[in-house]
């Protein structure tokens, strides 16, 4: 499926761009609304006070693997990985860094797993494209 690749590359893009605006917002303007949905509560690290947190990347990674599905696995997986490296890098935690790609990467697959099952019953593709092509000699 060429699109989930295309709309895969866009979504690296996208961001790479709202990391960026984020730091911006978060750094010069003081914006902190979402902070309790994009970064951990670092004097207390209980998932229980940072569920919001928690909830959100599962949430979202699940989106992805629907959205996404296993065909572009790896490049979603690497993004997860920069993402959530670049966004708790000034925490200097390295236990949070581990425990959220592996939350993010475990929902995205499930996620997938969802959507082979969607298309596989609802439109029943299988991934398997036969094509025939018969060549006749004259």
């Amino acid at each position: 499926m060429f699109i989930k690749t295309f709309l895969a590359y866009i979504n690296v893009l996208f961001s790479l761009i709202s990391i960026i605006t984020l730091y911006i917002l978060k750094c010069k303007y003081n914006f902190n609304y979402v902070n309790k949905f994009l970064f951990i509560n670092i004097k207390d690290i209980s998932f229980y006070n940072n569920i919001y947190y928690y909830l959100s990347h599962i949430f979202i990674c699940f989106i992805y693997g629907i959205l996404f599905g296993i065909r572009n696995f790896y490049l979603i997986s690497t993004k997860i990985i920069i993402y959530e490296i670049l966004n708790l890098m000034k925490k200097n935690n390295v236990y949070l860094i581990l425990l959220t790609i592996f939350v993010s990467i475990i929902s995205y697959y499930i996620g997938t797993l969802i959507s082979n099952k969607f298309y596989n019953t609802v439109f029943k593709l299988n991934n398997k494209f036969n094509i025939k092509l018969n060549f006749y000699k004259k």
